[in-house]
């Protein structure tokens, strides 16, 4: 499946490259604004790509044949729709959340000098962690769901988790390969950035900035394509006009 998505990503860059660049434009643009500016744009520009990406996957996979400026006028439809469900998506990650929390204040206390208390602790995490994703597994394919025409937040949650029994754990699995993924492409486009700066002894900030909303930008349409991908042939409509 990652090949497949590799393959369309690549065989349709004329329609998926844009949006990584109008991520850059907009990142620039923002450089200096404030945190809740910066949170602003980037929870629109995510979901403007987000959507935009589904629009063209489901197009080019039904044959069709499209452009950019189709999925510029009609991808952003669903947008409150699927921002619902990512708030929903949010919440469930609150155990990853307190957990990010408490491991940072571990750290101040040294907790983690005492092997029994670091390993509870770790533990812990640990199960906290997959808590999270099985949360988010049972709803994550919502966000493919509730784009098709016609489809409502609870209706779209309603039929996923119906679609979801006895597959949770094979999303988990999907979500993984999307975690470490996105670990790779940012390493890949931070770390030369970050090796220059410290080498040369040079300001790196804007370049920074390009690399990581690159590799986000990326990101973003893999995963959007990938769970697509995965939401077809859990339908049963892999090589199916849907």
């Amino acid at each position: 499946m990652v090949k497949e998505t590799f393959r369309l990503i690549f065989r349709n860059a004329r329609l998926y490259l844009p949006l990584v660049l109008i991520g850059v434009v907009v990142a620039l643009l923002n450089m200096g604004a404030s945190m809740d500016t910066l949170i602003v744009f980037f929870v629109l520009t995510f979901l403007f790509a987000w959507l935009m990406t589904l629009f063209f996957t489901r197009h080019i996979l039904n044959g069709d044949k499209v452009w950019f400026r189709d999925g510029l006028y009609n991808a952003a439809t669903p947008m409150v729709s699927s921002l619902l469900i990512f708030l929903l998506i949010a919440v469930e990650c609150l155990p990853v959340m307190l957990t990010v929390i408490g491991w940072s204040a571990a750290m101040e206390t040294e907790l983690f000098n005492n092997m029994f208390y670091g390993s509870v602790f770790v533990l812990v995490a640990v199960l906290m962690v997959m808590l999270t994703m099985w949360l988010v597994a049972g709803n994550v394919m919502a966000l493919i769901a509730v784009t098709t025409p016609v489809m409502y937040p609870m209706r779209a949650l309603s039929n996923v988790r119906k679609m979801m029994r006895g597959k949770r754990a094979l999303v988990m699995v999907r979500l993984l390969v999307i975690m470490v993924m996105s670990v790779a492409c940012e390493m890949v486009a931070v770390l030369p950035v970050v090796m220059v700066g410290i080498i040369f002894n040079v300001d790196v900030s804007i370049a920074g900035i390009f690399a990581t909303t690159i590799a986000g930008g990326f990101m973003t349409i893999f995963a959007a394509v990938y769970l697509y991908l995965n939401y077809r042939e859990m339908i049963g409509m892999k090589g199916k006009k849907k």
